[in-house]
């Protein structure tokens, strides 16, 4: 008797679900323009929450109804059993809801399983990838997406002024951080231009020490160079004074000095010549020391300006005084032979 009394009753209940499901179709037009806004929300919603609340809401609009039924069904099987009227009792309100969500956990599902099934291009896979792992960066560093009620103004409000607080709070550490690098920043450039004012001054005095050095060399060697041609016309007017002395001598004995005087006259204007270059070459020295990027050129130039002008005039009144004392050799000669 049972399991005719459960036949019974699922025949009943499809029987009363029928027209439901042709009004059902007839309306589809309606169904789908009432579903769709419901359905955008629906969307809307689920695009900002978690996919572990997102995969929940899905059982619940699909497994739900399905417990409905079967729960229906049971129901209608134990009243078969017991003896009592297999009449379910849902209004056909209820019955258009059941309806209405079943349509649109089917249609999500089948978009569901469109989805898992076309195939991803090749290209798309690493942007697919990059795009979530910003998302999953994204998410760790922002954490869960907060749900604003509006319902809840005083929290958002306070939220609101959390959210200001803070951002002023970052504001003004980035700020002080800012201050102390530029305070550092400004001690080390202070810093690098006092070492590099030292470094200036130290390369100045070692230019300056370098020029003193240089003056001191310059003037050592040309007050040597002198010194050694005073010593020469020194020796050679010591010389002259020698062979005039010898000439008067001969003259006195009535010998004929003429030529040697003559010769030594030459030698004595040489020799003053030599001395008035000397004096002039030796005033121009401390010009040349204290000439800087010229003074190898102006050192050459005096340098062979003694040797062309001093240098000859010294050879040339030693030249005079030779021919000096070759001629009064000559007269005494001539003086003796004839006594």
């Amino acid at each position: 008797m049972r399991p005719t009394q459960s036949i019974i009753a699922t025949m009943a209940l499809l029987v009363l679900l029928s027209p439901l499901t042709t009004e059902a179709q007839e309306r589809g037009t309606d169904n789908a323009a009432i579903a769709a806004p419901t359905e955008t929300r629906e969307v809307s919603v689920r695009a900002e929450e978690p996919v572990e609340k997102r995969a929940f809401s899905l059982f619940n609009r699909v497994e739900k109804p399905k417990a409905a039924i079967d729960a229906s069904r049971q129901s209608a099987q134990i009243e078969g059993v017991e003896g009592v009227r297999t009449e379910v009792s849902v209004t056909a309100e209820e019955k258009r809801a059941i309806l209405l969500r079943m349509q649109n956990a089917a249609e999500e599902k089948a978009e569901e399983t469109k989805a898992r099934t076309e195939p991803v291009p090749v290209r798309a896979i690493p942007e697919i990838k990059r795009v979530n792992a910003v998302e999953t960066r994204t998410s760790e560093v922002r954490g869960p997406t907060p749900v604003i009620r509006r319902e809840n103004k005083t929290d958002d409000a306070a939220a609101e002024t959390d959210r200001v607080e803070k951002l002023r709070k970052e504001q003004s550490e980035r700020e002080k951080l800012q201050n102390e690098r530029r305070i550092e920043q400004e001690k080390k450039r202070a810093e690098q231009e006092e070492k590099r004012l030292e470094q200036e001054k130290e390369r100045a005095e070692k230019r300056e020490q370098l020029q003193e050095e240089r003056r001191t060399a310059i003037k050592a060697y040309f007050e040597k160079m002198f010194r050694r041609l005073d010593a020469a016309l020194d020796r050679l007017t010591i010389l002259a004074d020698r062979v005039e002395s010898r000439a008067e001598k001969l003259a006195e004995r009535g010998v004929d000095v003429s030529e040697a005087r003559e010769k030594l006259g030459e030698a004595r204007d040489a020799i003053v010549k030599a001395r008035t270059i000397l004096k002039t070459l030796r005033e121009e020295v401390p010009t040349l020391a204290e000439e800087g990027s010229t003074a190898r050129e102006l050192f050459g130039e005096l340098k062979k300006r003694i040797q062309e002008e001093a240098v000859e005039a010294i050879q040339m009144a030693h030249k005079a005084l030779i021919e000096a004392i070759s001629a009064l050799k000559a007269d005494d000669r001539v003086e003796t032979e004839e006594e």
